[in-house]
């Protein structure tokens, strides 16, 4: 038989059962017949023990049991990603993570679509609610205009793509593709496609188009601005690659670029070689292409980083005892990796470089308009050169680049919160020709001048 039991209560006991504590959460517990009241606290302490250990014993159980389900769930959303050849970036996107979530709401005994009902039913309404969310853009556009984008892209076969792009208060559509394969890319071609991409828009909404610097376009625009109440500038990214392109073709910063290659090609055209630099410098040296000619500064900066382990690399008794070490290209090259002129050479050009590519990488920012920021970008580019002792040739070239195709009057706005703002207010009230727009001069005067020169 075990202990007698009696339901105890001391007076701490009957404070906690009092009626003026609305908590009602603390235990009441039965001591044994024979237990002395001094021991009454060790033993609600053993009891309270008891029943912690077994809440915790509770939720360890809860929680291996959610981490079980959680990889469960994670292996066979990685079995598709894995074995349909998905790129693991595509559970990134916001298209995914809402999927996930649609189905665990949906619960247990819910059919997957089918392929068919993928390609029609669901296509057909993804493209109902596109069509409705470019209206409410076109919308935007009688308000705030917009500016029409402009983009070539020629693939391996000569297949010719031209896409046209229209933006507006913070958004981008895709309006369309012409396959320019079979047509001569000239004036009378473009200035065609363009006035055709205008006529769609609406000439009225139109307050700029953005073009690449190609000289057809150059003189397209020019044409443009003739014809149409619109501004008409170049891609500020591809005008800054055009002065890595033209520092490039400087007899002594093409050399320094053609020894670089000499290095980069000779380890790439050896297995063993690479397998040796990964393993010394703990990955590659030539980075994916930024730009066509960014690349140079890309490579260039890779190369000055991991010059160290390079050197490592070429001293190694694994490269002494093989083969290649005894060759004409590799005795050059090692010796080349000695070279210390050279080496300072590459890390003038790399601070050079480095300061055009910190421009680039913000006007091509797929994150936040530049547009307004472009002169004090380009100040502060020119000062960072000016310290570093830059030649005056450099600074000629960009000097040249920007004023021939990026300078504009429409750049020259103070690029704060509250005066785009009242640029934006002031547009609308000159497109409904409000308040100083509404009289006759002004009216007059915006159908022959574009907005920028509008407010000069």
């Amino acid at each position: 038989m075990g202990r007698r039991h009696r339901h105890v209560t001391d007076e701490d006991d009957e404070e906690k059962l009092g009626g003026d504590d609305d908590d009602g959460d603390d235990d009441v517990y039965m001591y044994p017949a024979d237990m002395h009241p001094d021991e009454r606290h060790a033993y609600r302490e053993a009891v309270r023990a008891s029943k912690a250990a077994k809440w915790n014993r509770q939720q360890e159980k809860h929680f291996v049991k959610g981490d079980a389900i959680k990889e469960t769930m994670g292996r066979l959303i990685s079995k598709f990603f894995i074995y349909e050849s998905v790129s693991p970036n595509k559970a990134d996107p916001h298209h995914f993570k809402n999927m996930i979530v649609g189905a665990q709401q949906a619960g247990m005994g819910i059919e997957p679509s089918s392929p068919y009902e993928i390609k029609h039913k669901y296509l057909d309404m993804e493209y109902k609610d596109m069509e409705v969310y470019v209206n409410i853009q076109r919308e935007k556009w009688k308000t705030y205009g917009c500016t029409i984008m402009c983009n070539r892209w020629i693939g391996p076969t000569k297949l010719s793509i031209i896409n046209f792009m229209v933006y507006s208060k913070g958004s981008t559509i895709f309006l369309k593709s012409i396959d320019a394969s079979n047509n001569i890319k000239d004036n009378k071609y473009i200035y065609g496609l363009l006035k055709d991409v205008i006529k769609e828009v609406g000439k009225q909404n139109v307050v700029q188009i953005v073009t690449d610097n190609g000289s057809t376009f150059v003189k397209v625009g020019k044409l443009l601005m003739k014809k149409y109440n619109l501004y008409w500038t170049l891609c500020a990214a591809h005008c800054i690659d055009l002065m890595f392109e033209d520092i490039g073709k400087r007899k002594s910063i093409a050399d320094v670029i053609t020894k670089a290659r000499k290095i980069t090609n000779f380890i790439y055209n050896h297995s063993w070689l690479v397998a040796q630099m990964r393993k010394v410098c703990g990955g590659d040296i030539v980075h994916p292409r930024v730009t066509r000619f960014a690349t140079n500064y890309m490579a260039l900066g890779s190369l000055l980083k991991k010059k160290a382990n390079l050197k490592k690399v070429f001293i190694s008794d694994e490269l002494a005892r093989h083969n290649l070490s005894r060759t004409l290209i590799g005795k050059k090259v090692e010796s080349l990796m000695f070279d210390h002129v050279y080496w300072e050479r590459v890390g003038k050009l790399v601070s050079i470089y480095e300061a055009l590519y910190m421009v680039l990488r913000i006007v091509d920012s797929k994150v936040i308009p530049t547009m307004p920021f472009v002169y004090e970008l380009i100040r502060v580019m020119k000062e960072n050169l000016i310290r570093l002792n830059a030649k005056e040739w450099v600074l000629e070239i960009i000097a040249e680049r920007w004023d021939r195709t990026l300078k504009h009057h429409l750049h020259t706005a103070d690029p704060t919160s509250e005066s785009l703002s009242q640029f934006g207010n002031e547009i609308i009230l000159f497109r409904y020709a409000k308040r100083g727009f509404g009289d006759q001069e002004a009216i007059a005067s915006r159908s022959e001048m574009v907005p920028d020169e509008y407010y000069l």
